[in-house]
């Protein structure tokens, strides 16, 4: 299943990724954002089934934080 996660972004340099905790979603990061998006392109994510981002099939530990590799080079172009 494929799924479109949610995602702030601010800034046009080098990017630097914020990922929130368990129960959490990128909105807890909205004072770092700002304050990164003069030096780096702030992007933070909302993970499956946080936020405005949709769960999509159960999944475990391992394939969570797989999938939140994939998705975030998905994100950012890959050299």
């Amino acid at each position: 299943m494929d799924i479109t996660l949610y995602y702030q972004e601010k800034g046009n340099k080098e990017p630097f990724i914020l990922l929130h905790g368990n129960g959490q979603n990128g909105s807890c990061f909205e004072n770092q954002i700002d304050y990164f998006s003069n030096r780096y392109r702030v992007i933070a994510l909302d993970t499956r089934g946080h936020g405005r981002s949709p769960r999509g099939v159960k999944l475990t530990m391992g394939r969570t934080c797989k999938k939140i590799l994939a998705n975030t080079w998905g994100i950012l172009p890959c050299k």
